[in-house]
């Protein structure tokens, strides 16, 4: 394979050099998974080298993965020591996986690196761990294949050619990890915090938002700055969406995110207004330039960036599924991180017919209320 990390892979490498930074997915499954089924299969993912300017490369590794059995137990008390196991880099496992036995029934909770995996292609890498089978080649560099109207202007456009040329390993090797390592939020443990609402309660408020013609990013937003007065939040965004052709199923991240502001006013006509604001945040190139916060930091007058931190991040879309998308054999399957921008992050998934609100929060931060986030969604159906 032997291919450097785009900017945003090598992002959140980086953001693993002082502590880990892993994606991880939860699934629950319908029948009971046997631990011995998941090693010695045909699924494998690549692992991050260091070349001679220790610049990141992908790697092909025949290093097996861990597993774990666990016997009853919660997946919140276990995702949250997987998101601070490390995985994915030399010298350790590539993934790592821990199965909950209840009765007939199994959740299989599994971590990677989160340079080789996001929200959306997470849930690709679980079904193929499960099923035993490969998962296919990293997908193309998001930023190369981007269209150039999701970015900023010809700057930005000169920061993706510039990332693969020898000029930038020189200075990515005068730099050095630590101060690169030292531009992104800085590392710590997470906190999981998980509220679900009932399914009839579920189904009166996805019956309001469609009502209203709001998203459920929309009203969480809203309900965030009803609660504890965030006027802005930042919001993640799937890249790979706005590529033509699509993407290849296969390992790959292309998160990005925009930081939209909350209108002012009545909730639902607020709420409306979110989609908008994050659609010309788009529009206006934001979110394809924050995948290029390390280019910035190696190649322009002064070598450093620092990129706006959020106080809440809400993440999810497309790792909830309403109840009726949900996959034969999988009533839960949620994509999470560990809150690395700086503050908070709000997840919205489904447990089948509920609703799934799951906080992560910086260990030693207070975090956000979820049941009082919660009240005030549903305070407004």
């Amino acid at each position: 394979m032997d291919r450097l990390l785009s900017p945003n892979e090598a992002k959140f490498w980086l953001m693993d050099w002082g502590a880990p930074m892993n994606t991880v997915i939860v699934t629950r499954t319908s029948g009971r998974v046997e631990p011995d089924a998941l090693v010695g299969t045909g699924f494998t993912v690549p692992m991050v080298a260091l070349d001679r300017h220790r610049r990141p490369r992908w790697a092909v590794t025949d290093a097996a993965g861990e597993v774990e059995e666990i016997a009853g137990g919660e997946w919140p008390a276990v995702t949250e020591r997987l998101l601070d196991r490390r995985v994915g880099t030399e010298g350790h496992p590539p993934w790592h996986a821990a199965v909950l036995q209840q009765d007939d029934a199994s959740t299989v909770v599994l971590a990677v690196n989160h340079a080789v995996a996001d929200y959306r292609t997470g849930q690709w890498l679980a079904d193929h761990l499960l099923a035993g089978t490969w998962p296919g080649d990293m997908a193309p560099a998001c930023e190369e294949v981007l269209p150039a109207k999701l970015y900023g202007g010809e700057e930005s456009l000169d920061l993706v050619d510039e990332w693969w040329l020898s000029r930038a390993s020189a200075r990515w090797e005068a730099i050095g990890l630590d101060r690169l390592a030292a531009v992104l939020p800085p590392p710590g443990r997470s906190r999981l915090d998980v509220v679900r609402l009932t399914e009839d309660d579920t189904a009166a408020l996805q019956a309001r938002m469609d009502d209203e013609g709001a998203s459920l990013n929309g009203a969480v937003a809203v309900a965030l700055r009803d609660l504890l007065g965030a006027g802005r939040v930042a919001h993640a965004v799937d890249m790979s969406r706005f590529v033509r052709p699509p993407l290849p199923d296969g390992p790959g991240v292309a998160v990005s995110h925009v930081f939209a502001d909350n209108p002012a006013g009545e909730f639902w006509e607020a709420a409306r207004g979110v989609r908008g604001g994050i659609f010309e945040r788009i529009q206006a190139g934001e979110a394809g330039d924050a995948l290029l916060i390390l280019p910035r930091a190696l190649l322009r007058e002064g070598g450093g960036f620092v990129p706006e931190p959020s106080a809440v991040t809400i993440s999810g879309f497309p790792t909830y599924r309403r109840p009726e998308d949900i996959g034969a054999g999988h009533p839960m399957q949620v994509v999470l991180s560990s809150a690395r921008g700086g503050g908070d992050v709000v997840m919205l998934t489904y447990d089948e017919g509920r609703l799934q609100l799951i906080g992560c929060s910086p260990e030693g931060r207070e975090g956000i209320d979820m049941g009082a986030l919660a009240g005030r969604l549903l305070a407004n159906i």
